[in-house]
């Protein structure tokens, strides 16, 4: 019987553990259902890395016209008028053309350069933190942290900082209350992006966003209305790896004490930490729908061309053929630790240096300023965003000690 994908929107950390564990028994690529749309579901990590990386047999061509994208939430921003397809959502050459731009000027170099005002924003969070001893992990830290990152990088004026934080707060939602007025934060945020960008056009600045407007790969440049879309990406997708990966992180070390105590006392584990963190439980649940270009053989399944397939990148993370420990979390680090968090292939996310760095200096100062984490809600009553594509809690209230 085809698996309904619209179950795993809400389910719980341990009830996706159990379903993963009985895909991966049935094997690594499964007949499922999406709506009134049949398609394939990867969770094997080998399968899901050889797809990841065909993306010439597996595509995003035709992605806005097949059933199962159009009723993807996921892709409401195409009902936006003038936002073109963002970077995930693109093929080549187009896509080719845009990935060799942005990563022309979003190298390591300059998130490294990112890392004081990065610190900077950590500490003040945690010096608020640090006031009292009890606070809401989402809304106090794992969600102003990479919203603030992302307005300096992109140079956003201190005084659109409360218009940018609730447009992010709106994209990142996952309450389906709050859904409905996401396509006009949508509209609101690309008006924004749009002048900002004009702006960087006509005086430059030391910014992500001068840097975008102004680069150029063998002729090739970046349009107004691409900026402007590439500024939307960062917003809606930039922080809300790192949101949910603080949360679902916190949660992780919890759920596992033992852990918790070895990386407080050694501090120094803590990059390796989130990796494995990443890999236990990864923000983003499921990559967009991808369209089959061709007939191919893949695990002894056979896809026909026009097929819908998706892969499940928290499935294949805990995949047992590949990781030990599965949906256990470890500090040992098992060779390279290649999760597929991040994706894998031409789409691997352009922002996964800042979440890596983000998300490092969110733990370890975490860890070194506080102690006794605990929730002040049982387990079971957390509410987790409705979404099939990302995950993490919608709040996380819990108390800490000052250490």
């Amino acid at each position: 019987m085809p698996i309904d994908v619209a179950t795993l929107t809400a389910a719980s950390g341990t009830e996706l553990a159990e379903i993963f564990a009985r895909l991966h028994a049935a094997g690594p690529i499964h007949q499922a259902r999406y709506h009134d749309v049949d398609m394939w579901l990867v969770t094997g990590h080998d399968e899901a890395r050889k797809l990841l990386t065909d993306a010439r047999r597996f595509a995003n061509r035709e992605s806005y016209a097949n059933p199962a994208a159009r009723a993807s939430p996921m892709l409401v921003h195409q009902d936006v008028a003038g936002l073109p397809p963002m970077l995930p959502f693109l093929d080549p050459p187009d896509h080719t053309r845009l990935r060799r731009l942005i990563n022309k000027v979003f190298t390591p170099a300059r998130v490294e350069r990112l890392r004081p005002s990065v610190q900077q924003i950590a500490d003040e969070l945690l010096d608020a933190m640090a006031r009292r001893d009890e606070c809401d992990l989402v809304r106090d830290f794992a969600f102003p942290l990479p919203v603030s990152v992302i307005m300096r990088l992109v140079g956003v004026p201190p005084e659109r900082g409360a218009d940018f934080h609730r447009w992010a707060g709106l994209f990142a939602t996952g309450d389906p209350d709050k859904m409905p007025l996401v396509p006009a934060a949508m509209a609101e945020m690309l008006s924004f992006a749009g002048s900002l960008v004009q702006k960087r056009r006509a005086q430059p600045e030391d910014d992500l966003l001068s840097a975008m407007v102004t680069v150029s790969e063998g002729g090739a440049t970046m349009t107004p209305a691409e900026a402007a879309a590439m500024v939307f990406a960062l917003v809606a997708a930039g922080h809300e790896t790192t949101l949910n990966l603080i949360g679902n992180g916190m949660l992780t070390l919890l759920d596992n004490p033992a852990m918790l105590a070895e990386l407080q006392s050694d501090l120094s584990r803590v990059d390796g930490a989130v990796e494995e963190l990443l890999r236990v439980d990864a923000p983003a649940k499921m990559t967009a729908f991808r369209y089959v270009v061709e007939d191919v053989e893949l695990a002894g399944t056979r896809m026909r061309a026009g097929d819908v397939v998706a892969v499940l990148l928290a499935a294949a993370n805990q995949d047992p053929r590949r990781f030990s420990g599965g949906a256990c979390p470890h500090l040992a680090p098992e060779t390279g630790n290649p999760h597929l968090a991040f994706g894998a292939g031409v789409h691997f996310c352009v922002g996964a240096p800042l979440a890596r760095l983000e998300a490092q200096i969110a733990f370890r100062g975490l860890l070194e300023r506080f102690t006794d984490f605990e929730l002040t809600v049982p387990r079971d009553e957390l509410r987790w965003k409705a979404s099939l594509f990302v995950r993490g809690p919608l709040s996380l209230p819990m108390r800490y000690r000052r250490l």
